[in-house]
């Protein structure tokens, strides 16, 4: 009888060993939701871009210029403290955590108190700037419709397309940079990785896959592609794609961001898509976020996500 009462004791202990084990089912509730909007001094509720700071602070870039929120409270910038253009396509934080935004009408540099601007008649390629990067060497990279500008606060470099070399186009909508400072640049026709020496380019089987929104690079350096067809990920030797098919949301993907877990966020124009553990979790405005159209995303020190909407302005996303 003693033997038998330890034998049942054991089972019920590797039971409850086995069902810890199991990943709890990921859903809205284990997240609050806090959307700020114009009521919350918001420039604009049509958010464009968003980025972190050296210091965790977030930036937003809106139709009607870019809102800084230091964790308690948000500050507007617009043209009148000397933003270029009203409309931000783009923002960054450099090595130095100067901001950096790109509109249609070049780029504006913030310094934490007075502006700087650049356009095609002081060295960009183009004055539509779609996207901004600083390398490890503080050199500012810009994403435009007429190839890339690198500009290394001395000199500006432009990088086209050749017979033989070069990017793989010069309709560039994305950058980012490895952890061993490779350029990643996202094309309309395909991707190019340029080490400084050479280029690289990859295209894939799908015409529509070739059509880049943004990269992202993960804790891992693996390189994420959000695409018109879907996710496609890197790891340096293989790639794997993931869609609809898979559990994706939508695969037209704007943005991509990571939580401190190692878990993929997804932002699509029909709703935001987590990856964790190949699982796929997917959530709308009926769960939470303002709307379903999302345009940008990025994750704060804390490990909170916040994504940007169109027209219903920010959404901070946290676990409980």
């Amino acid at each position: 009888m003693k033997k038998l009462f330890f034998l049942l004791l054991a089972a019920l202990i590797l039971s409850s060993c086995q069902k810890d084990e199991t990943p709890a089912e990921d859903n809205s509730n284990n997240y609050t939701w806090t959307t700020y909007t114009t009521k919350n001094n918001l420039s604009s509720n049509e958010v464009y871009c968003i980025t972190k700071d050296g210091e965790g602070d977030i930036w937003v870039g809106t139709e009607y210029g870019i809102s800084h929120f230091n964790g308690s409270s948000w500050k507007k910038y617009s043209t009148a403290n000397g933003l270029i253009y009203h409309s931000v396509n783009c923002i960054t934080a450099d090595n130095s955590n100067n901001i950096w935004a790109g509109t249609i009408m070049g780029a504006s540099k913030f310094n934490g108190s007075s502006w700087t601007s650049y356009t095609s008649n002081t060295g960009l390629v183009s004055k539509l700037v779609r996207d901004i990067r600083a390398d490890q060497d503080n050199h500012i990279w810009f994403a435009t419709p007429e190839g890339v500008s690198e500009f290394t606060a001395e000199a500006w470099n432009t990088y086209k397309k050749t017979a033989d070399t070069g990017l793989v186009n010069n309709q560039v909508r994305a950058i980012a940079v490895d952890h061993e400072n490779n350029k990643w640049f996202g094309t309309e026709f395909g991707i190019s990785k340029f080490s400084g020496n050479s280029w690289t380019t990859y295209l894939s089987e799908v015409s529509i896959a070739d059509y880049i929104f943004t990269i992202f690079i993960d804790s891992k350096d693996r390189i994420w592609f959000g695409t018109l067809a879907g996710v496609a990920m890197f790891d340096g030797s293989n790639w794997y794609e993931y869609t609809s098919a898979n559990g994706l949301i939508n695969n037209e993907v704007k943005a991509i961001t990571e939580d401190k877990n190692g878990g993929m966020w997804f932002g699509t124009t029909y709703g935001l898509s987590k990856l964790s553990n190949n699982v796929f979790t997917n959530f709308t405005a009926d769960d939470g976020l303002p709307s379903s159209y999302i345009t940008c995303l990025t994750t704060d020190a804390g490990g909170s996500i916040w994504a940007g909407t169109r027209s219903r302005g920010v959404c901070k996303i946290t676990r409980k």
